[in-house]
């Protein structure tokens, strides 16, 4: 059985594969360029509403069928508004648009957070697709949000391949 499995590596070891990308369609960190755009700024009985565009753009020849989206705030100072009432803390509200309607998210995708109701899309080689979040704010004084975008493939949670992933700073007005 040795000699089989031996002259198999031999010629596996020997294929080039280089120069023809990602073979197996398995996806590949930087595949998938995730741009967060500027936002518009609106302010109603002490909320401030943020809303802003990201992009998901297929870098590659591949196509993928299924691109998770996935977006996340990485402010620590900033709680879901079902917090403690009586406290100072700053709140906020993410949310993403789904056709007509807005549909809530968690605001991170730490421990047990997960990335909110599923929205994948396909994107074809050279494809982008932009969708719409905004971000409602209740006693935040600074002028920025720290903000992690990602593409996840097949959406099936933490064993996902990242295909792509940014971070930046959203200006608040």
């Amino acid at each position: 059985m040795h000699v089989h499995q031996d002259g198999l590596t031999r010629i596996l070891d020997g294929l080039d594969v280089g120069g023809r990308g990602d073979v197996l369609h398995k996806g590949r960190a930087g595949d998938v360029k995730v741009l967060i755009g500027e936002a518009s700024v609106t302010t109603a009985g002490g909320v401030r509403t943020v809303t802003f565009p990201v992009t998901w753009t297929n870098l590659t020849q591949n196509a993928y069928g299924r691109v998770e989206p996935v977006l996340a705030l990485d402010e620590p100072g900033l709680a879901a508004p079902t917090a403690p009432a009586g406290g100072q803390q700053a709140t906020a509200v993410l949310e993403r648009k789904d056709g007509s309607t807005w549909t809530a998210l968690p605001l991170s995708t730490g421990t047990g957070g997960g990335h909110g109701p599923s929205a994948p899309f396909a994107l074809a080689p050279g494809q982008s697709r932009t969708l719409t979040y905004r971000l409602k704010l209740t006693g935040y004084q600074k002028a920025s949000v720290q903000l992690v975008g990602q593409a996840l493939l097949d959406g099936s949670g933490s064993s996902a391949p990242t295909v792509g992933d940014t971070a930046g700073q959203l200006a608040l007005g």
